[in-house]
């Protein structure tokens, strides 16, 4: 394994042996973008982690009062996405 790269992972990984790794002590909010200190309780090796938050953001033409224009998907015909925005429905 390359210890010289950054893991982006949802949970803590140990950058040492891979292994998912949990520390009821460590609080998010509080410490969210702080560097912290973990011991891995696989390989007891010791290593840093940090918090951060992370978006996942959708438009949709309906929360800005626009109605949907939404058009036939080419390789599901029961599937319809609006052209304007992320939203879709399904139609028999």
């Amino acid at each position: 394994m390359n210890l010289n790269y950054h893991i982006s992972e949802p949970v803590i990984k140990c950058p040492y042996c891979d292994k998912g790794c949990q520390d009821d002590d460590y609080e998010v909010a509080e410490d969210l973008g702080s560097t912290n200190e973990f011991e891995c309780s696989h390989c007891e090796k010791k290593f840093w982690a940090s918090a951060h938050v992370s978006y996942d953001t959708h438009s949709d033409c309906g929360l800005n009062g626009i109605d949907h224009n939404y058009i036939a998907s080419e390789s599901h015909p029961t599937v319809f996405n609006c052209e304007n925005c992320s939203q879709y429905e399904v139609r028999d």
